[in-house]
């Protein structure tokens, strides 16, 4: 598992990151997923990227897992922050 610092673990900013870059409101396949989500990092796992956005609870994913669909959330604070200075 990921270290803890000050209460956020280390990974979920970067997944929020990727969360605000998938499309709201549309539901895409295995592929759709993994390819958008392989365009916005150089992390080379797109799959374990994919299962982080799921078990962090910011996408869904049908029983089968041939669907995804982020889900509408509020980002904590410190990712609302990076997301801010991201956008500079």
């Amino acid at each position: 598992r990921f270290r803890n610092v000050t209460g956020v673990q280390t990974c979920a900013l970067p997944i929020w990151v990727l969360w605000s870059r998938l499309p709201a409101r549309e539901t895409m396949n295995e592929r759709e997923i993994s390819d958008r989500i392989t365009d916005q990092h150089a992390f080379g796992d797109y799959a374990f990227l994919r299962r982080q956005l799921v078990d962090h609870g910011l996408v869904t994913r049908t029983p089968d897992g041939r669907q995804y669909r982020r889900v509408e959330a509020q980002p904590i604070p410190e990712a609302l922050a990076l997301l801010e200075r991201l956008r500079g």
